[in-house]
């Protein structure tokens, strides 16, 4: 009996009559579910014509979105193993069942599973061409969804996938996605200065559609990944924009932002930072935010200790190394070794005189260097403003 309601459904598709079979499919998913799979399985079969089974899986692969959740992902798991098995191609049916499994395993918290289903579609497919849009809009949800498993190196494949075919995309708020997608890898790989540079960047776009919440949301970002981040340069000029952008006072206004303002101010006026103040941010870091390096000191520790050694250089020509382990409230012996560090990589202008034990501070001419930190903060505005445009 349940056989012949299978048959039934074969013979429509045979004939080739879309209207009828599309029909007979929506009313044999509702009152057979225990039979999709015998379906799948004989709808595959060497007898049924390749058309024909491709329009009628088609059809199938949008009617099971009606099944509850658990049901479909096993009719949806059984239904591409079957068809990924058979020698012809189903790529709108791939399509359409992978995007079904996409949406589910998001609604589940099952991130990476989501990206996953995605990535198994042929985007190359000639029987199913996919627009750059598509393409794009594939790859930047699987970059999305591992991110959301803290699996940036995953997500990072995808977004480079996604690089190629974002030159002929048309679709602004794809453009965006991308764009942040990029930031957050960056965050999420702690590469933290430049992190804060893209975030900062998209946080200045003029899109009467872009919700301002979400903008502040993207200063904050920024300012959290520069604080966060290895004293140079670009942190510096980063710091400048950030500091100098008029959103920084309303942060004072929400609770688990009120410490970025202080810290931000602090570090920018080139201010020792003391330990209690940054107990408050510490807190509101992400996960990877709060990883210990190899030398023992979080992302933040070691940020506040390099920004408080330049601080330390501003008030004093030279220091004991006693002294200004002291002060960064660290041992002597790990106070050397990022003085040591920080000169190596011309962070921090100065030498170790192991005669005396201490640190002599070199002084550079800081009107020259504040000029020049202005200049490159506004090259780097102009910049921002022209990838907007």
């Amino acid at each position: 009996m349940e056989q012949e309601k299978v048959e039934e459904i074969v013979r429509l598709v045979s004939n080739r009559d879309e209207g009828a079979v599309k029909v007979a499919i929506d009313a044999f998913v509702k009152q057979h579910p225990t039979l999709l799979l015998e379906f799948v399985n004989r709808i595959l079969q060497d007898d049924i014509s390749s058309q024909a089974s491709r329009s009628a899986l088609s059809h199938f692969a949008v009617s099971i979105k009606t099944l509850d959740s658990d049901q479909y992902e096993s009719v949806a798991n059984h239904t591409l193993s079957k068809m990924k098995s058979s020698a012809n191609n189903f790529d709108e049916a791939d399509f359409i069942i992978r995007d079904g499994l996409f949406s589910t395993y998001l609604k589940w918290g099952q991130f990476s599973d989501a990206a996953q289903s995605l990535a198994g579609l042929n985007v190359e497919s000639t029987t199913r061409p996919y627009t750059d849009n598509e393409k794009a809009d594939i790859y930047v949800k699987c970059a999305e969804a591992f991110l959301a498993d803290d699996a940036s190196v995953d997500a990072e494949v995808f977004v480079n996938k996604a690089r190629q075919p974002m030159d002929g995309v048309t679709e602004w708020t794809l453009k965006l996605r991308y764009k942040v997608v990029l930031a957050r890898i960056l965050d999420a790989n702690r590469k933290f200065t430049e992190a804060a540079k893209q975030y900062y960047e998209l946080s200045t776009l003029a899109n009467q559609d872009l919700n301002q919440d979400d903008l502040l949301e993207l200063y904050v970002k920024a300012v959290t990944c520069n604080i966060l981040g290895k004293t140079g340069p670009q942190r510096t000029r980063n710091m400048g924009l950030l500091f100098k952008d008029s959103r920084l006072e309303s942060l004072h206004l929400v609770e688990r932002y009120a410490s970025h303002p202080v810290l931000l101010e602090k570090m920018f006026k080139e201010q020792i930072v003391r330990r209690d103040e940054i107990a408050v941010f510490q807190t509101y870091l992400m996960e990877h935010q709060k990883a210990t390096m190899s030398d023992g000191f979080t992302f933040l520790e070691k940020a506040v200790i390099e920004h408080n050694m330049l601080a330390i250089g501003k008030i004093y020509e030279n220091i004991r190394l006693p002294e200004l382990a002291s002060i960064l409230m660290i041992d002597e012996r790990r106070a050397e070794k990022v003085a040591a560090t920080m000169i190596t990589e011309n962070r921090l202008q100065g030498y170790i005189d192991q005669s005396v034990n201490a640190l002599i501070f070199t002084h550079e001419n800081n009107s020259v260097g504040i000029l020049d930190a202005d200049i490159l903060a506004v090259c780097d505005s102009v910049s921002s403003l022209v990838d907007s445009i």
